[in-house]
């Protein structure tokens, strides 16, 4: 309840004016809008505070909110019943306004009922239970709002979508909020700049339980829940910039837990650029989800930390093409750091046409589920595709050994191309097919726990490259026609000869290096038995793109795939 001091109407049977003590009886029928109206028209004049005691107020006319004036009940027991007589139309507006605020209420909007499983006809669809358009400095706090198209709705009409220097929507802080049963999303920000969403509950929405779009940049969405909504638990669609999502949970949604979606080339005019980006996403859960509990898609420059999903990947829609941990597609300089997936129906960590990811810490366990209870043994701790470049530092990918669970992640990690490297002190060991499924081009070092699987760099017939914790990825054309190529600082050399060239050592090499070598063409002869020791004990002639690994003991070279 409001301080007295502030009170300057008390919308229950009398009309009281703190500066002028007069009581004036209220003559209202079934219809409260024009009395609560005139009441706020009254406090737009010097600001203050309209108070609803508890009770059920039924209007017909949407509520127009001031600047500097506030709009509060006695909680969830004050409610506000809103009828529209006209499509699309928010039960309470603040429109163009600075300072205004909509406090412990409970908001109706009727228009959506048929939307939302309850048996009555509506003749107009409804719009937003509380929208704020176009303002600035707004505050919705406390406020239960159910089957409107949108809980509460930040809204900005007046920037064009390409714009990032806003003159609209700012500042503006929703809190400890409820959204139930709405017709479209339960809490919806338009271009809006340095707004906050915090502690916030969305739940048996049609469509997501968060969306922001087009461009909204400095957002602060943290510690909200999103439970049970039609499509994705959070949809940041084209529009987040600069921003901070920390300590969110998304649970049992029908679609993504999270999909943070920035439209390579623009929003709607087609601008070429990502419009989700530089912004950190951090601490979330994503639990029980349809498909995959973060599907990142075309952003840029943004850090995942902390983050984990669970369960996910459950739903049989069509539409729905993947059912991972964290599927990151077509972004550019991401970073997941110290991400754990587990449990989930395909990948814990997929890559997709990728350039420039990286995963650091991470943990992919018991991943590859059939269903929440068995693992079918198809799908990867991380899986990286040929057309993605992605460097995974450290983590682990790993099986439990929990009775009754069979099957398990396929590889700890598999690469589908030669552009990825696998480094330093990665943990892949308990899994069904093997460690590393590697690719010609792949490094992969200082892989630990491997002993009791299979490591793809040492047994596929594809011999990714195996390097210790000293080697460096350098790699350049050996000298032409040269008996003695020079490798020093180097761990991949292919030749480029224009005449036959026996090769008898290959010189300035260090105890310990690793060299991979790629005939470049068909002219190139390894001479063994002085100083390159080959495996078949003999010199041998390689054919073009012939390939083959050699491990340097300080004195000579030997062969060892």
């Amino acid at each position: 309840m409001p301080d007295v001091n502030e009170v300057i109407h008390d919308i229950g049977g009398a009309l009281y004016n703190v500066q002028h003590p007069t009581y004036v009886a209220l003559k209202v029928g079934t219809n409260w809008a024009p009395a609560i109206q005139g009441a706020l028209d009254d406090a737009a004049v010097a600001g203050g505070v309209v108070y609803l005691p508890p009770g059920t107020y039924a209007t017909t006319a949407t509520l127009n909110v001031a600047s500097n004036v506030r709009l509060e009940g006695a909680g969830w027991g004050s409610v506000i019943s809103y009828s529209p007589t006209a499509a699309n139309q928010s039960a309470v507006l603040l429109d163009s306004v600075t300072g205004a605020a909509v406090r412990s209420l409970k908001v109706i909007n009727n228009g959506a009922k048929a939307v939302n499983r309850v048996n009555q006809t509506v003749t107009y669809a409804g719009g937003a239970c509380v929208e704020v358009r176009d303002s600035e400095l707004c505050v919705v706090e406390d406020v239960y709002a159910q089957w409107g198209s949108a809980g509460v709705w930040l809204n900005n009409t007046v920037d064009a979508p390409e714009s990032e220097d806003w003159t609209t929507n700012l500042h503006h802080r929703v809190q400890g909020c409820v959204a139930r049963e709405q017709g479209g999303y339960g809490f919806y920000v338009v271009r809006g700049n340095a707004c906050s969403l915090l502690g916030n509950d969305s739940g048996g929405c049609s469509s997501d339980g968060f969306k922001t779009t087009r461009r909204n940049r400095l957002l602060r969405i943290e510690a909200n829940h999103s439970q049970g909504n039609g499509r994705d638990g959070y949809d940041f669609f084209d529009g987040l910039l600069e921003s901070v999502v920390c300590g969110n949970v998304a649970r049992d949604n029908t679609y993504f837990g999270y999909e943070v979606k920035g439209t390579l080339g623009g929003d709607e005019i087609g601008n070429d650029d990502y419009v989700v980006r530089d912004s950190i996403i951090s601490s979330n859960l994503a639990s029980g989800n349809g498909g995959t509990g973060f599907a990142i898609t075309s952003i840029r420059n943004t850090a995942f930390v902390g983050n984990l999903a669970v369960s996910n990947g459950a739903s049989t829609d069509p539409t729905l093409l993947s059912h991972d941990g964290f599927t990151l597609t077509t972004v550019q300089g991401v970073d997941l750091t110290g991400c754990v997936a587990s449990k989930n129906t395909q990948h814990g960590f997929r890559a997709q046409s990728t350039a420039r990811a990286l995963f650091s810490g991470c943990v992919a366990v018991d991943n590859s589920y059939a269903d929440g209870t068995t693992q079918n043994g198809s799908f990867d701790g991380f899986n990286v595709d040929s057309t993605s470049t992605a460097q995974i530092v450290g983590g682990r990918a790993f099986n439990g050994t929990v009775t009754g669970h069979k099957g398990g992640q396929r590889y700890a990690v598999s690469f589908g191309g030669a552009t990825s490297s696998l480094v330093d002190g990665f943990d892949a060991s308990g899994n069904v097919t093997g460690a590393v499924n590697g690719r010609t081009g792949n490094l992969v070092t200082d892989y630990i726990n491997h002993t009791a699987t299979r490591l793809g760099a040492e047994n596929d017939t594809s011999d990714a490259l195996a390097l210790t914790p000293r080697q460096r990825l350098r790699s350049k054309t050996l000298t032409v026609n040269s008996a003695t190529p020079n490798v020093a600082d180097v761990n991949k050399a292919v030749t480029a000869n224009t005449a036959a060239t026996t090769i008898t050592n290959f010189a300035s090499g260090v105890d310990g290096q690793i060299l991979y070598f790629r005939a470049g063409d068909g002219s190139t002869t390894i001479q063994h038995g002085t100083n390159v020791f080959l495996k078949g004990g003999a010199t041998k002639l390689f054919t073009m793109n012939e390939t083959a690994v050699f491990a340097f003991d300080g004195t000579v070279w030997h062969q060892y795939a």
